[in-house]
C-alpha cells in the first residue's frame, strides 16, 4: 500500500480466515507466509470498498460453507492468484464475531462502523 504494490480501491481485497496455529508476525509480507493448515477459509472479494482521510471501509464480506478449525482471525489480502505475490494487508482479530465455531454454514464478518472502520492509517 505505502509502497504501490496494491490498490485498496481496485486489487482484489479478500479475507482470510485463519486458525489459533497462525502466529501473526510483522515479518509476513505475502499469502505464503500463512501456512495453508492455518487457512481456515476466504471470503469473496470485499465490495464497495472506500478510503477516505485515512480510514478503510468496505461492506460486510461473508465465507460460504465454512468448515474446520475455530477461526480466531480474518487477514486481508490483496489476491493476484499466486500465494507468494499476494501481499498481506491487515491482521484483524478484534470483532463481536471472533472468534467463531465453523459449522458448513456461511459466515459473515461485519467491519467496525465507527470511526476507524475496517482499518485507519
Amino acid at each position: 500500500m505505502m509502497t504501490k504494490q496494491m490498490d485498496l480501491l481496485t486489487d482484489p481485497v479478500l479475507g482470510v480466515l485463519v486458525s489459533a496455529s497462525y502466529v501473526a508476525s510483522y515479518n509476513h509480507a505475502s499469502l505464503a507466509d500463512i501456512p495453508p493448515a492455518c487457512r481456515v477459509a476466504f471470503s469473496g472479494t470485499l465490495d464497495n470498498r472506500a478510503v477516505v482521510s485515512g480510514v478503510f471501509s468496505a461492506d460486510p464480506t461473508t465465507a460460504s460453507a465454512v468448515v474446520g478449525d475455530n477461526v480466531v482471525a480474518v487477514v486481508l489480502v490483496s489476491y493476484s492468484g499466486t500465494d507468494i505475490s499476494s501481499p498481506l494487508i491487515a491482521f484483524l482479530d478484534q470483532s463481536p464475531d471472533l472468534p467463531v465455531n465453523p459449522n458448513g454454514g456461511d459466515l459473515t464478518f461485519n467491519w467496525d462502523t465507527t470511526t476507524y472502520k475496517i482499518f485507519a492509517i
